[in-house]
């Protein structure tokens, strides 16, 4: 009795295991009539300031504990799976340097801008380096997003967009009429618009 009582509880954890990778799978599907578009995401002056270490804090799903990864100037930040939830920290150097990055309290940062006990302060989690979906009549396929840090008169930090450049393909996914402003296509090549900006808050 015994022995069947332990098959079918393995059985079921299999089943559940299963039905949870089938659903984050089914979750990965494009709608129809759809395409991905691809984020290319830097900081350009990721160390600028030495006081302070960018730090991106990484989790999700399929993460079985987090992953902490210094930020390195022009490098594109990635995220890995679609659905992990990506935040950009500012840490004390210092800390950093006495703590390590597995012994930063992440957790106890507030959310409103303001700097934890031990000053680290959360820069952004809206900034998404994975790839977005749009419908295929806007030719979109690529966006090259560069931040800057900046640092305010109380000694805290923020990141403003930059520079932003948007590839297009109006070959494949929109009629050539369907362009605007200049952005065009010769012979079904990309067109790239540089779309400096100054400024910006984070997105």
């Amino acid at each position: 009795m015994r022995k069947k009582i332990q098959i079918v509880a393995v059985a079921m954890t299999i089943a559940g295991v299963l039905l949870g990778i089938g659903g984050l799978a089914g979750a990965d599907i494009l709608p129809r009539g759809s395409h991905n578009v691809v984020r290319h995401i830097s900081i350009r002056n990721a160390q600028d300031f030495p006081e302070v270490v960018l730090v991106a804090y990484v989790t999700g799903p399929m993460l079985s504990e987090p992953e902490v990864k210094e930020i390195l100037p022009g490098e594109y930040l990635a995220k890995g799976y679609k659905f992990n939830q990506y935040r950009i920290f500012a840490v004390p150097r210092n800390l950093l340097s006495k703590t390590g990055s597995q012994g930063l309290r992440f957790q106890d940062v507030p959310q409103n801008g303001k700097v934890s006990s031990e000053g680290i302060a959360l820069l952004s989690d809206s900034i998404d380096p994975g790839t977005r979906t749009v419908p295929n009549d806007n030719p979109l396929v690529a966006e090259y997003l560069e931040y800057q840090l900046l640092k305010n008169d109380d000694g805290t930090f923020h990141l403003v967009l930059a520079k932003e450049i948007r590839e297009y393909d109006h070959k494949r996914f929109a009629a050539p009429e369907a362009s605007q402003d200049g952005e065009g296509q010769v012979d079904g090549v990309p067109s790239v618009q540089d779309r400096g900006k100054a400024g910006s808050s984070d997105s």
